[in-house]
């Protein structure tokens, strides 16, 4: 109604118009601004559990498994290999990490696994689980999976909470 009332006045069209329009963008500007519209955007990441593999890397682990002459750590590099789809399917439903340790945890890989005898002098499962707990602190360990001879353990006094108290 205000804008037809100031442009009644004026006798050039080309004037109407161009004010009826910078009175249109100015009440559209305004009513944008009173409603504040927003977009949002929301990113989802999909939230897997953690698994954690640790594998002993005590130096009894070259020595051999039973009468066959494979060295226990040749057991478990066959096991790896011989269940690589298992390995696969566990790969696409957890966020998979590899650690190796002895007296104290590694941040490992497959091929490291593979590629490198072991060297350490102790196992100690205890502390790794504890230097696992505190390395992953702010995420979550959902599952291990160890594997070891149990050789030279130096304990199992202390398991953080949470953990199976049957570690052989």
């Amino acid at each position: 109604y205000a804008t037809l009332k100031s442009i009644q006045g004026l006798q050039s069209i080309k004037r109407k118009s161009i004010i009826s329009l910078l009175y249109l963008a100015s009440f559209s500007l305004i009513l944008l601004m009173l409603l504040n519209p927003a977009l949002k955007v929301e990113n989802y990441r999909e939230e897997k559990p953690t698994l954690a593999i640790l594998i002993d890397n005590s130096w009894s682990m070259n020595l051999p498994f039973g009468a066959e002459g494979d060295s226990r750590i040749q057991k478990v590099r066959d096991y790896l290999s011989s269940n690589r789809a298992f390995i696969s399917d566990i790969e696409e439903k957890f966020f998979l990490n590899y650690y190796t340790f002895n007296d104290s945890l590694h941040v490992s890989s497959f091929d490291y696994i593979n590629n490198t005898d072991p060297g350490g002098r102790d196992t100690n499962i205890v502390k790794s689980i504890k230097e696992l707990v505190a390395e992953q602190a702010p995420n979550k360990v959902d599952s291990v999976i160890i594997f070891s001879d149990g050789a030279e353990n130096k304990g199992s006094e202390g398991i953080p909470e949470g953990f199976s108290q049957d570690i052989d």
